[in-house]
This record gives structure tokens, sequence and C-alpha cells, in this order.
């Protein structure tokens, strides 16, 4: 009971990037138009700044050179000389290193950042990577139908109506199947917003006020031979993305609040007992579970990309490499310690729905499974092929998203 009541305290703990991670803010800037670089930096325009130093003289030209679409630096030194971009400090609200060498990208999507205290990691990011790892503990696929994740007809009490022994899926304005995964949800967590259980894990935004973001240019790396597991770089696709680099620390607060989540049961508000959801329970339970199903993902995904095949570069060799010491980073975590995947660009094998690929045959038809399939790869491959067969990457093999949270001490 003892170990029930401080869990109800405010947890202080530590968040380490172990990658770079992108969260993205919603918006995506155009080269030459809003970003330009210079010296393996990217800078972000002011708009005000540039005002400022080309005059509003010269506020028509910009406005034609942005329109036909000339560079930058072509306008800049049209109207001032090479002297405008000697300090690109005086044009720009901020710059981030860039962490590779010429790019052919030329939208850049930025990091979230809070209004006063720069990049940061939402809160609801880490609760989102929490509740995909809880789904990958409570959810056992053997047990779901193909209801579970198709968008279908219910009556007023969210059941299944049924037509003839049948259900009625809905369709989209295209006649596709709609995929959505509300009944997971409700499932794992409850069917209403007072029987859920993710309220009663509270993470507040870790901020990362003294940190230089890095500008990382997204590659695609491809599984172009099924049959030998070859991967090649995808040519042309590629787009900047902004991140937190690896290894950068910040303090944030969390909450188990097992107090309540106890009193809610004992009140039959939730219909379940403790035993059921033990990460609510125990401490240790909650960074085990969360480490066990993380380590289930991992191993499977390098499982799929383990190959001798002679073809593959340097770049899938060192993402592969990358993603292994990840997985020695879970095995080396204490009981007080566990590892998320966050953000962007972490690939669908670390999302909700992945569980749907381990599901018994005879519980999801074949159309359906491979109308998802095809909805997610948008192409027809081979039913026996690898899926997914692409990962986000970049020339130096990085991998995205992973963090390492621990808690460092109970504040009141």
């Amino acid at each position: 009971m003892a170990e029930s009541q401080n869990l109800s305290k405010m947890l202080r703990a530590t968040l380490t990037t172990l990658t770079p991670v992108h969260v993205g803010s919603g918006v995506i800037l155009n080269k030459d138009i809003d970003f330009f670089i210079k010296d393996n930096s990217i800078y972000f325009i002011d708009d005000e700044k540039m005002l400022q130093a080309i005059g509003t003289e010269n506020l028509n030209q910009w406005a034609d050179a942005l329109l036909s679409g000339s560079t930058l630096s072509n306008f800049l030194n049209r109207i001032g000389g090479p002297r405008m971009l000697n300090h690109p400090e005086a044009l720009s609200a901020y710059s981030a290193e860039l962490k590779t060498g010429s790019p052919s990208a030329s939208q850049l999507k930025t990091h979230y950042r809070t209004a006063m205290q720069g990049p940061a990691i939402p809160g609801s990011s880490l609760k989102g990577a929490i509740s995909t790892l809880l789904i990958k503990n409570y959810l056992k696929p053997e047990e779901q139908n193909e209801t579970d994740i198709l968008l279908v007809r219910r009556d007023k009490e969210d059941n299944v109506f049924l037509r003839n022994n049948e259900y009625i899926p809905i369709y989209d304005r295209n006649g596709k199947l709609q995929f959505k995964d509300n009944q997971i949800q409700k499932k794992v967590f409850g069917k209403n917003p007072n029987e859920s259980i993710n309220r009663f894990v509270k993470i507040y935004d870790v901020v990362f006020p003294e940190v230089s973001t890095e500008i990382y240019e997204i590659r695609i790396l491809n599984l172009v031979d099924f049959k030998r597991k070859i991967w090649e770089l995808k040519g042309r696709e590629s787009l900047l993305i902004e991140c937190i680099p690896a290894g950068c620390k910040a303090e944030f607060s969390f909450k188990l609040d097992t107090e309540w989540f106890l009193k809610n049961i004992n009140k039959g508000v939730i219909p379940r007992n403790a035993n059921q959801v033990p990460h609510l329970t125990n401490k240790k339970n909650f960074f085990s579970i969360l480490n066990g199903s993380m380590k289930q993902i991992i191993e499977s995904d390098l499982k799929e990309l383990d190959t001798n095949a002679p073809g593959n570069n340097e770049i899938f060799e060192k993402f592969y490499e990358k993603l292994y010491s990840i997985y020695d980073h879970i095995n080396e975590c204490e009981s007080h310690e566990c590892i998320l995947r966050v953000g962007g660009h972490v690939g669908w094998t670390y999302t909700t729905g992945e569980w749907v690929r381990h599901t018994s045959p005879e519980k999801i038809s074949d159309e359906v499974f491979e109308e998802l399939r095809k909805q997610i790869q948008k192409k027809v491959y081979p039913q026996n092929s690898m899926w997914p067969k692409t990962r986000k990457t970049t020339l130096n093999g990085d991998v995205f998203g992973f963090v390492k949270i621990s808690v460092k001490e109970q504040i009141s």
C-alpha cells in the first residue's frame, strides 16, 4: 500500500534523447522563401528583420523574386551586394546546424516549440507513445476481429449492427473501406472518458530551452529485392526536418495517479480490478511493461531487417547498427527507466495499428487485410513480401525518435 501511496505523488524524471527527435509543428517551410542555407547552417527568415535590411523601396523586388523562383542570395546580391549575406543572423529569427552536405530537398518541417521556452516534446506525444506500448502489452491480437479496425455501422450502444448475420462496412466517397482504431482504444483503455485508464497517467511537456536544434535530410531506404533482401536509397525523395539532437537532457514531471485509480475501481466507475492493469499499481511494473513491449517491437523490426545480402549499402548497415544499439539500451535499463519512440518519421511498425500484422488469419479476412495494406503502402505488392518495405533514415543511417526516461525522485 505504501508503494501505491507514493505513486500518486508527482514524479521527477529526466528525458534523454538517444537519437534525433522530430515532433512536427505542422509548419512546412520553403527554401529561399522561409529559410536559406549558408556555411552548413539553415537560417529561418524573420520578415521584420528582412524588411529592415532590404528597405521598403525593395519590397516589390522581393515579392517579384519570390514569385519568379529566384534564389534569395541572388536577390540580396542584386540589391546590396555580397555584404547582405555576411551577417545572416541580421535576417533571421534563429539558425540550426545542417547535418548533411548539400541537401536536394527544398522543403523543411519545423519542430514543435513552446511560445517562450523553445523546442519541446509535448506531453501528449509521450503519452501517445506510452499508449502504443500499452496496447501492445494488453491487446491479444488472436482475440480481435476485423470490426475492431474497420469503420462499421453500430447501434446506439456501440454494438456492431448486423444484417443477415453480417456487419455493414462504411465506405468513403471513393468507395474504399475506412479503418479506425477507436474500438481498439476502447477495449484497452475504456469505453468512455469516465472508464478510461489513460487519464491516470499525466505527463507534462519536456522543454529544452538551452538546446539548439539540428536539421537532417530524410531519405528513404527501400527494399528493392524481396528474395535477397536488398535495400537501396530512393533517388529523389527527400525532406528536411528540424530535430532536437541526440544526447540532450531535460527534466520534466509526470504522475501515475494510483490512489485515484483505486478509488474509481472501488466506486465501480471503472469495471475492472487492479490486477488487470498492473502498470497503474506498481512503478516497476509500469517501466517493465513499457520496456517489454518496446523490446518486442524492435526484435521484430531487427528480424525483418536482418540480412547478410552482399548488395546492401553502408547506409543500411549503419541504420541497422543504430537500431540494434537501442535494443542494447533497453536491456541495460534499470527498474526506474524505460525507452520510448516518439514523434515523426519513426515508421508504421511503431504505431498502434501494427498489431494487425500478427492477428490470426481466421480473425481478419484476406480481403480486408489486403485492403488495409494497400491503403498504407499505396501500391499492390506480393502477399508474402515484407511490410512495411521502407525505412526513413539519413545519409548517415540515423534512426529517429528514441528517448530514455529515468525517474529521479518524487516531489510533492
